[in-house]
C-alpha cells in the first residue's frame, strides 16, 4: 500500500525510465485510462514533431494544458491503451492489450506511473476469484464434516499440514463433493450432471432392490408406486431440507462487476433495500436439489463403495436397506 501511495501521479523524468513492465496514466484525462510503453514501437517521435498541419505535439499539449513546458528535443512515450480487465471467476485472459490497437505519442511531462504496475495488476484482478475459492473450499469442508458425522463409516481430518486433495476409497474428496453441489448455470468448467446421470441410476436400483425384499409379496404396480413416490423430485427436495444441506447448492453464475453484480468482499455489509437479495439469496427450482441429491449418490458411488453409498442414502431418509417389524435387515 505505501508503494502505491509513492507512485501515485509520480511523473517520468526522461524517456530513458519507461518500461514495457509498468503502467501509466496521463495526467490531464479525467477517465484515466491505463497505459503501456511500446519498447518495440517501429516509429519513434519527438515533442518537437507535428501532430497537426499547425502544430507540434509541444504546442498542441501547451495549449490545452495549462501551465505546463514540454522539452521539445526529448523522445515522446509511444503507447497503448490496455484492457479494462474483465473479472471472471474460471477464466481470465493473459493479454491486457485492448482491442484498441491506436499507437499514441504523448510528451514525457504528461505521463505519471500508475499505482499498480502490470504484474501486480494481474494479480490483483485475480484476487476476487481467490477469495471466491477460498470460501467455497470451507463451504466444501463443511459438508464433508457434516457426512463424516452422520455416515460414521469414515473420518474427516482437519490437518491442514497434510491435506490430501486426492480420492480414497472411503470418502468423496473436495473436488468432487464440489462438482456435486454446481449446477451448469454457473459456468465452472464443470457440473453436477454427469454424477446426477449416475446417481439417479443407482438410486433406482438401490430402491427397487430394497422394496422388491422388504414386500416379497407386493406386485409390480404397488411396488412401482412405492418407488415412484421413493425417488420423485418432491421427496429428494425434502430431504435436502431435512438433513440441512440446501444450503450447499451454488446455482448462479458469479458476477463481479456491473449492475448485475452479485458478490461482496468479505467484510462488506449490505443496505436494506430492493437488490439485498442478490447478494444473499439464489433463485433456485426445487428439482436442482433434487438433481444435487442425485450427484451427491454418484460421489459416493465413484470415490467410496456400495456400502458407504447405501449408509449415505440411508443417512438421507431413503429406504435403501430393507428392514423388518423390529428394525433388523432383512
Amino acid at each position: 500500500m505505501l508503494n502505491i501511495c509513492h507512485r501515485q501521479k509520480k511523473s517520468i523524468e526522461h524517456p530513458l525510465c519507461l518500461s514495457d513492465t509498468e503502467l501509466y496514466t496521463i495526467c490531464y484525462d479525467p477517465t484515466k485510462p491505463l497505459f503501456i510503453f511500446l519498447s518495440n514501437a517501429s516509429q519513434i517521435k519527438r515533442a518537437s514533431d507535428r501532430k497537426t498541419n499547425s502544430q507540434t505535439y509541444a504546442d498542441y499539449y501547451e495549449e490545452i494544458i495549462p501551465n505546463i513546458h514540454i522539452n521539445k528535443d526529448l523522445v515522446m512515450g509511444s503507447m497503448k491503451v490496455i484492457n479494462k480487465r474483465k473479472i471472471t471467476l474460471n477464466k481470465q485472459e493473459n493479454s491486457i492489450i485492448s482491442s484498441d490497437q491506436t499507437i499514441y505519442y504523448y510528451p514525457i511531462e504528461l505521463l505519471h506511473y500508475a499505482p499498480l504496475n502490470q504484474s501486480d495488476f494481474i494479480f490483483i484482478s485475480k484476487f476476487p476469484s481467490i477469495l471466491i475459492r477460498l470460501v467455497q473450499l470451507y463451504h466444501i469442508e463443511q459438508l464433508r464434516k457434516l457426512f463424516a458425522e452422520n455416515i460414521q463409516c469414515y473420518t474427516v481430518s482437519l490437518n491442514h499440514l497434510n491435506y490430501d486433495f486426492s480420492l480414497s476409497y472411503e470418502q468423496p474428496s473436495a473436488d468432487i463433493l464440489f462438482q456435486a453441489i454446481t449446477r451448469r448455470s454457473v459456468n465452472e468448467q464443470f457440473d453436477m450432471e454427469n454424477l446426477e446421470s449416475l446417481g439417479d441410476c443407482f438410486l433406482k436400483l438401490a430402491i427397487s432392490m430394497s422394496l422388491y425384499y422388504q414386500y416379497p409379496l407386493a406386485n409390480a404396480g404397488e411396488l412401482t408406486k412405492e418407488k415412484t413416490n421413493e425417488i420423485s423430485n418432491e421427496n429428494l427436495y425434502r430431504l435436502a431440507v431435512e438433513n440441512k444441506i440446501k444450503n450447499y447448492l451454488y446455482n448462479e453464475k458469479i458476477i463481479f462487476q456491473g449492475k448485475d453484480s452479485n458478490w461482496l468482499p468479505p467484510g462488506y455489509i449490505i443496505k436494506i433495500n430492493n437488490n439485498r437479495n442478490k447478494y444473499t439469496h439464489q433463485k433456485v427450482k426445487r428439482k436442482a436439489f433434487a438433481d444435487m441429491i442425485e450427484a451427491f449418490i454418484g460421489a459416493f458411488l465413484l470415490s467410496s463403495n456400495y456400502r458407504t453409498t447405501i449408509k449415505f442414502m440411508h443417512w438421507l431418509g431413503l429406504h435403501v436397506i430393507p428392514l423388518d417389524q423390529n428394525s433388523k435387515v432383512i
